[in-house]
C-alpha cells in the first residue's frame, strides 16, 4: 500500500540493503526512515556559464567564470502523519539554485632558464537557495535540518538562549499544568 522502498529496518551494520537477521531472511518496512511512494521522476538541471581569459605580458593571466546551475525536481523527505509509522514521505518537487563567480591572476617568472616561479590568487564566492518544496511547503524540518524557501541550504539552524531561569517558579506552565520541556527533559532553574 505504500508502494515501492529501497531499504529496510533489519539489516547488517553498515548495510542496511541486505534484509536478513542471523542469517534469517527477512523483510521489515522502513517505519524508521522516509518511504518512497510510486510516481518517482528523474531530477534535472538547468545550467549556464560565461567566463573570460586574459593573458598579459607572456606572464600574467587573469580568468573570471559565473555561473548559475537551477536543478530541479529534486527528492525531499516530507513529513507525513505519525500514524503511517514513518518519519517522513520522499518526493520530487525541490528546486535549489547554485551560483556564482570564481576570478583568479596568475603570474610566473623565469628566474633562470632551469627555474621558473608561478604564483596565483583565486577568489569564489558562492552561493545556494532553495526556491521551491513539495506540496508548496515554506519550510520542513528532518532530523536536525532545516529547508526554508528563500534560505541557503548549507546553513546552520541554532537555538537562541534568551537567558536563564532563576527559579523553577520563572520555567512557563502550559495550560494543563506542565513545565516546559526541552527533548521531554523538564526545565529547571539554571538551564537556558
Amino acid at each position: 500500500g505504500y508502494g515501492p522502498y529501497y531499504t529496510v529496518d533489519i539489516g547488517w551494520g553498515g548495510n542496511e540493503k541486505i534484509s536478513s537477521y542471523a542469517s534469517f531472511p527477512t523483510l521489515g518496512m522502513p517505519f524508521s526512515k522516509s518511504y518512497v511512494g510510486g510516481g518517482i521522476n528523474w531530477p534535472y538541471t538547468n545550467q549556464w556559464d560565461a567566463g573570460v581569459t586574459l593573458r598579459a605580458f607572456d606572464f600574467l593571466d587573469a580568468a573570471v567564470n559565473v555561473y548559475a546551475k537551477t536543478s530541479k525536481d529534486l527528492l525531499a523527505p516530507i513529513p507525513v502523519d505519525a500514524s503511517y509509522g514513518f518519519s517522513s514521505q520522499t518526493v520530487n518537487g525541490m528546486d535549489v539554485r547554485n551560483s556564482g563567480v570564481e576570478a583568479s591572476v596568475q603570474g610566473s617568472f623565469r628566474l633562470s632558464p632551469a627555474f621558473k616561479w608561478v604564483s596565483s590568487i583565486i577568489f569564489q564566492y558562492n552561493t545556494s537557495k532553495l526556491l521551491k518544496l513539495p506540496g508548496n511547503l515554506e519550510a520542513i524540518n528532518y532530523g536536525n535540518r532545516r529547508l526554508q524557501i528563500g534560505k541557503a541550504t548549507d546553513q546552520f539552524w541554532l537555538l537562541q538562549n534568551e537567558g536563564i531561569y532563576g527559579s523553577d517558579d520563572e520555567v512557563p506552565v502550559s495550560a494543563a499544568g506542565k513545565k516546559l520541556t526541552y527533548n521531554g527533559i523538564a526545565l529547571h532553574a539554571g538551564d537556558p
